[in-house]
């Protein structure tokens, strides 16, 4: 049996996408321009990093599919992000202060 192990931090939250899993690690300590969310397959094989708003974001808990292909998610600096689940690209954002 494979365990899924954090890349960098240790792994905060996790969702079943339906394809694979989305892997929120701890942003403390993460590598900086790195995101710490990131999709794999179920047999952990990585799919994509998610898109960062600014390189120095990091994303935080409380991930939310917002609705069929969208993760909602947020940065420590208050931006509230919408992610493809299937590319982790950065469909929209915005800065709640």
């Amino acid at each position: 049996m494979k365990i899924l192990r954090a890349r960098h931090t240790g792994i905060k939250e996790m969702l079943d996408a339906g394809d694979g899993f989305i892997v929120l690690e701890n942003f403390e300590n993460f590598p900086t321009a790195k995101a710490n969310l990131y999709k794999v397959t179920y047999g952990f094989e990585p799919i994509w990093e998610a898109e960062l708003p600014k390189a120095d974001s990091a994303f935080l808990n409380n991930l939310k599919i917002e609705k069929p292909g969208v993760l909602k998610a947020f940065t420590w600096d208050d931006c509230r992000c919408f992610i493809s689940i299937s590319s982790g690209k950065l469909l929209e954002h915005h800065w709640t202060k």
